[in-house]
């Protein structure tokens, strides 16, 4: 997402937590709204290769209508898993924004105005279905372990989200 936003004219927020907001340290985005945290920062304060790279939060739609098809089966407001601390600035030529964070400060989904099967994401799709059963991750420190990503979505929903953007690309791009 962040490449199309740039090749269309648009720029970026640099660092997330600094410039959009106000955070200097890892514990202040730690103590923050988990939906306002877009990366697993408890990764920069210990050595726990357990520790899961990113951090799920929930997800705003702004243009349903574009989005129908990824919400069949899913909440209102997904869960989505990021590792990110760059995000779009100013939107470029010919895009909208989908989705954003739930306060609206954090753009997480753009499409195209014109071409409908350009659509791209800020936060990773991909882990819904991955299945590694040889690593164990957790979010936090002194957590449980669990054998895959799909535990580690708070609720089926997200699941059904995430799953959902496969299935569009896979019937989009046969």
């Amino acid at each position: 997402m962040q490449t199309l936003n740039v090749a269309t004219g648009g720029t970026l927020v640099q660092d997330i937590p600094s410039m959009v907001y106000g955070q200097k340290s890892a514990e202040q985005i730690l103590t923050a709204d988990p939906d306002a945290r877009h990366r697993n920062y408890n990764t920069n304060l210990g050595t726990d290769n357990d520790l899961l790279w990113g951090h799920f939060h929930r997800v705003k739609i702004t243009l349903p209508e574009r989005m129908q098809y990824l919400l069949q089966g899913s909440d209102d407001h997904p869960y989505v898993l990021s590792s990110h601390h760059q995000g779009a600035d100013l939107i470029g030529k010919g895009l909208m924004i989908a989705a954003t964070s739930m306060d609206g400060k954090v753009v997480e989904a753009l499409v195209h105005e014109k071409y409908p099967h350009v659509m791209a994401f800020q936060f990773h799709p991909e882990p819904a279905f991955l299945y590694q059963a040889e690593t164990r991750f957790h979010n936090l420190p002194g957590q449980p372990s669990v054998n895959s990503f799909i535990g580690l979505y708070p609720g089926n929903k997200g699941e059904s989200f995430n799953r959902n953007i496969w299935k569009w690309m896979g019937e989009v791009f046969r």
